[in-house]
């Protein structure tokens, strides 16, 4: 061969494996998007943290009642911690500073007069389990599988594929005044 056809050759080549470098790519988004939402489908029918032993027994009613009174933004972030998001994953995912996250864990413990994550979840994921599709779409005024669907999204996919973005990120919740009467701990007394 001559130098020319070495040179087309080489050219041929080369336009080849960028090809099949931005196929690898593709292939390595795509895997990866698979990956999440497989993790997330996993974290969320099992659950890795240890329970909290020290609940003691748990007043359904009370219970279903904080769990009805929370914004649907409350509801996504609660689906996140059954998914067991850190804070760092609620700030990414919301597009707000850790800070931000860590304020909205905070104040959805409260709400549900829980004193931690973990509580939120040994007390709340049987509620939510126990709630069909429809009644809680109506109630929370967001998709039960929300998290399972949506959260593996970055915050600009999500601005475009996720039809709760604007409830869940752009929508500000004013913290409804209770009455101290109907705030109730989950907990039975003693």
């Amino acid at each position: 061969m001559d130098l020319s056809q070495l040179s087309k050759e080489f050219l041929k080549l080369k336009s080849e494996l960028e090809e099949l470098k931005s196929q690898l790519h593709v292939s390595q988004v795509d895997a990866n998007l698979l990956r999440n939402r497989v993790e997330a489908l996993e974290s969320f029918h099992k659950h890795s943290l240890m329970p909290d032993e020290n609940l003691g027994e748990i007043d359904t009613d009370a219970a279903k009642a904080n769990f009805w009174s929370i914004s649907p933004k409350q509801h996504a972030i609660l689906q996140l911690i059954f998914l067991e998001y850190t804070n760092v994953s609620i700030a990414e995912r919301l597009n707000v500073s850790e800070g931000a996250a860590k304020s909205y864990v905070r104040n959805l413990c409260e709400s549900l007069c829980v004193s931690s994550r973990i509580q939120a979840r040994d007390v709340y994921l049987p509620v939510f389990n126990g709630v069909d599709s429809a009644e809680y779409q109506e109630q929370a005024e967001i998709s039960k599988d929300w998290a399972v669907q949506y959260a593996g999204l970055s915050f600009d996919e999500a601005k475009k594929l996720d039809p709760y973005f604007s409830i869940i990120c752009i929508k500000r919740y004013r913290k409804q005044k209770r009455v101290i009467n109907q705030v109730q701990s989950p907990f039975k007394p003693a």
